[in-house]
């Protein structure tokens, strides 16, 4: 009886603990703009000047709720400012203009924009990123 006490106390803590567990998936979402690339780089050009710029949808699934973002990263930017209220707002642009530019503007409900700084110094290469993220209806 004892042994079947402790072997059922065993289960139920083990799905107490299963059920309480958090599972997120992340898959990337397909990306669709209302004009192409060379438009999209020409009209960012005016916010930022940058090497690079990478742009990537995901949907994230946690506890059967979806959430989908808008990621940006800018690469060492030439034409970033210092000051953070100052940078925050130019984030705020840069998500703004590829929110506007979205086929369909409801296609994601959170947008974050990093800006990315590295450095290479022989086979070393450092970085460091500052980033923001803000909701659709915040833009």
């Amino acid at each position: 009886m004892k042994l079947l006490f402790t072997k059922t106390t065993i289960v139920l803590v083990l799905m107490y603990l299963i059920s309480s567990c958090t599972f997120t998936s992340t898959k990337t979402k397909m990306l669709s703009f209302k004009v192409e690339n060379a438009k999209m780089t020409e009209n960012l050009k005016t916010l930022v000047t940058c090497e690079n710029v990478n742009v990537n949808g995901l949907e994230k699934k946690t506890n059967d709720q979806v959430s989908t973002e808008l990621e940006i990263r800018i690469i060492n930017g030439s034409n970033i400012p210092s000051d953070e209220t100052k940078l925050r707002s130019l984030g705020k642009s840069i998500d703004s203009l590829f929110k506007q530019e979205l086929s369909n503007v409801n296609d994601f409900n959170t947008f974050k924009v990093f800006f990315i700084t590295t450095q290479s110094n022989g086979p070393v290469t450092s970085s460091s990123t500052r980033g923001f993220t803000f909701k659709s209806e915040e833009l």
